[in-house]
């Protein structure tokens, strides 16, 4: 039997303690929901290897900060099952959207921060694939990674800030101010972390 989610957590959370000048502000393991909660999700027709894997991430937070630096910090929020519909519709979905526009089928899975956040498509292009949506953008960037694999990589970035746009300089070769920015502070907070690692990692998971 493989290490469970919340086994998973539970490292991290030891390594964090190890690290030097953090702050943990928040935490919690997965939960279970409603049966219910995912009927609904079944309804809107979410891909079921989604919603199987999703089971045993359904409500993981963790958010901490630098107390030397404020604008180091990290977050995950992995919405609960009953949340998800709701998220979508105040925050992606308005009076004014066409009913032919992407926002209908997409759904926030990962709320890390108000300006951003990661998920699904639902409904005609419903898949198990993880998506990053910066709210400034038109369209979300596909991050080729399972939600499982996308927990799994959250849990080695510790939830860094903006991790996912490094997966991004991965995958594009080219790199960003977010992904420089990860791999320079990294190292500094987690002795033993390694960059190499990580993008190895990525690639591995890739889909």
């Amino acid at each position: 039997m493989g290490v469970s989610n919340g086994q998973k957590m539970r490292q991290m959370l030891r390594l964090f303690e190890n690290a030097q000048e953090l702050e943990q502000k928040s935490f919690s393991f997965p939960v279970a929901s409603d049966p219910a909660d995912w009927k609904k999700l079944e309804t809107a027709v979410f891909d079921p290897e989604f919603l199987k894997e999703y089971k045993n991430i359904n409500g993981a937070k963790f958010s901490w900060n630098s107390q030397k630096d404020s604008s180091i910090y990290g977050s995950c929020r992995f919405l609960k099952a009953k949340d998800i519909i709701a998220q979508q519709k105040a925050v992606l979905v308005f009076n004014d959207t066409s009913t032919d526009d992407w926002q209908n089928d997409f759904y926030p899975i990962d709320f890390f921060t108000d300006e951003a956040c990661a998920g699904v498509f639902a409904g005609k292009q419903a898949s198990n694939c993880m998506y990053l949506y910066l709210m400034d953008d038109e369209y979300p960037l596909n991050l080729n990674v399972t939600v499982q694999a996308y927990f799994d990589l959250m849990i080695a970035a510790f939830a860094f800030e903006y991790w996912q746009l490094a997966l991004k300089a991965i995958s594009t070769k080219k790199s960003n101010p977010s992904s420089e920015r990860f791999q320079f502070q990294m190292p500094i907070l987690f002795h033993g972390f390694s960059f190499n690692d990580f993008v190895e990692k990525y690639q591995l998971l890739k889909i």
